[in-house]
This record gives C-alpha cells, structure tokens and sequence, in this order.
C-alpha cells in the first residue's frame, strides 16, 4: 500500500499554484453574478444559470490543469454529471447526521479525477473504482480533507485562491495511489 504523504501533497498543491492564475478572472465573474440575485425572478433565474456555467467551467479547468491532461474538452459534460451526483450524494449525507456525508465525501473524493484521467470509463465505475481506491484510506483521506478544508477556510479570506491548491494537491494523492 503506497504511503499518502499530505505534506508533501499540499507543497505540490502550493508550487502548482501558478498554473491557476486564470482564475483571477473567473471569481469576480463568480462573485458578481451571486451579488446579482434579487433583482427580479426572472433574472435572478439568468444570473442563477450564470452562475452555475461560470463554476463548472473553472471548477473542470482546475481538475484539467490538475492533472495535467490536455484535449478532455469532450469529457465536459460527464465531468458535470458526475461532480454534481458527487455534490448531490455529499449534501444528502451531510443531511443525515454529517457522519455519513463525509464517509461519502471521503469515499469519492477522486471521482472528477478517474472521469478526466480515464477518459472510457463511466460515471458509475468512477464511483467504484474511488471506492476501492479509499478502501483501507479512510482516516488518512480524511485528514487530509480537514487539513485542505483548513486552508481552504483561511483561504476564502482571500478570494478563494487556495481551492485550486487544494484540488492539486488532492490530484497529488490521486496520481500516488492509481498508479
């Protein structure tokens, strides 16, 4: 079983950095369309949509750069089906007693990364296959999501610029234990 190194990961995460800068233009788009709620139903409808494309756009970006892969531009809409199923099941644990949302959080974790990186598989063998590569993890995949979650905590203070360190430094993990 291969070691899960969360410093070494989050020091990847940090140094990859960088490659991210991009999104300086993708969270004030960000913001702005939230701030525009409440202006009337229908527009609020628009700004909602709006909203939801500009997140998923960045959101496949930072997995994209992430992990390196290039021309999955097709796996879009995959890749949107399987994280909000992902979103979907974590928020419905976190419903019943949180315990079982983080068992799924921890779980499935790396489904957008199987979906960008094995590009033939489908949305239901990319929650197994995340499953069996948590199995035997779990405290580890755990802490490492409370010690990211820390630092994306301190980081919304400043305009969320830690997530994509974040998503790189679980990209790290993922990459150490496919392989």
């Amino acid at each position: 079983m291969k070691v899960l190194d969360i410093r070494q990961s989050i020091v990847f995460g940090f140094k990859n950095l960088r490659k991210f800068l991009f999104l300086f233009l993708f969270i004030p788009l960000l913001f702005l369309s939230k701030y525009c709620f409440g202006i009337s139903h229908f527009l609020d409808n628009i700004f909602f949509g709006l909203f939801l494309i500009i997140f998923y756009i960045a959101l496949f970006c930072v997995y994209k750069i992430a992990l390196n892969e290039k021309n999955v531009l097709y796996l879009f809409s995959k890749f949107v089906m399987a994280i909000t199923i992902y979103f979907a099941f974590v928020f419905l644990g976190l419903m019943f007693f949180i315990i079982p949302g983080i068992i799924v959080m921890v779980k499935f974790q790396f489904v957008p990364f199987i979906i960008l990186k094995e590009k033939d598989i489908g949305i239901r063998e990319a929650f197994s296959k995340s499953n069996s590569l948590a199995k035997f993890r779990h405290i580890k995949l755990f802490q490492l999501l409370v010690v990211l979650g820390l630092i994306n905590l301190i980081g919304f203070m400043i305009f969320a610029i830690t997530i994509p360190a974040t998503i790189s430094a679980k990209a790290f993990i993922y990459e150490g234990i496919s392989t």
